[in-house]
């Protein structure tokens, strides 16, 4: 073999190595956000649960009194025997009842939320608690159905969670 294909040889050799260390180093480089959208997405969707079964208010017409979650709220309105709302709307007791949750959850001031819920068949029907993320954002949505006097209603619950 001649010295100058024995130069090219390891040449080759040296630039195959540079290629495999840089997959290896985008690689390795990459997978550490996606881990971070993950864990962000499954605290979004951890966050929705627990909104949905808080307990704001109990109701009066059972013994022991038994708490009312704010899923339940959704779903059936207000009861009528209840430590909720005394005679507000149901739309105005959960947007109250919302920022108060969404004030405790939000105590980092690095952290944005806004809660939505919107009934789909009535579009004037809807509840905005928070101002929209400009960022990135983490999304999580829930169809809550119910029926409120007499009438079937869907609600979609919407929870925008992001980092500013």
């Amino acid at each position: 073999m001649k010295k100058g294909q024995t130069e090219i040889i390891g040449l080759l050799v040296i630039v195959v190595l540079l290629i495999f260390i840089i997959i290896l180093f985008v690689t390795l480089r990459t997978k550490p956000q996606e881990k971070a959208i993950g864990r962000e997405s499954a605290y979004t969707a951890s966050l929705l649960t627990a909104i949905l079964k808080a307990t704001p208010c109990e109701r009066t017409d059972t013994i022991p009194a038994r708490p009312v979650s704010i899923e339940e709220i959704i779903r059936r309105g207000i009861p009528r025997q209840s430590t909720c709302g005394n005679g507000e709307a149901r739309q105005e007791y959960l947007a109250k009842e919302l920022q108060i949750i969404k004030g405790r959850v939000n105590t980092n001031q690095k952290v944005n939320l806004q809660i939505l819920i919107k009934n789909t068949q009535n579009p004037q029907d809807i509840i905005l608690v928070g101002n929209s993320c400009l960022g990135e954002k983490t999304v999580e949505r829930r169809i809550i159905t119910g029926s409120s006097s007499g009438q079937q209603e869907r609600f979609e619950m919407v929870l925008e969670y992001c980092t500013t």
